[in-house]
């Protein structure tokens, strides 16, 4: 008896890349965030270039330019009260 196996193929076209950026001190430096043309912005695991996170972009969404910031501190509050404040 013999069997057929129909195949198919997509032709896949990724939207182009507008910015990469690499990080050394977030996520123990092993991260980069990469945006494209189409308003997407991706996280990747810069060891296994997994895909750890994806943003959409909306119709007419854009960036032009990626940075990595530290995370905001209000000055006067404890770790511990700070924690609580993300919380809320």
């Amino acid at each position: 008896m013999m069997e057929l196996h129909r195949a198919s193929f997509v032709e896949w076209q990724p939207t182009p890349v507008v910015s990469v950026k690499a990080t050394s001190h977030f996520f123990g430096g092993k991260c980069v965030a990469l945006a494209r043309e189409n308003g997407d912005l991706e996280m990747y695991d810069a060891h296994s270039w997994r895909l750890i996170g994806r943003v959409p972009g909306k119709d007419g969404d854009s960036i032009s330019r990626l940075e990595w910031v530290q995370p905001f501190r209000v000055d006067g509050v404890s770790e511990e009260e700070y924690e609580e404040l993300e919380e809320e």
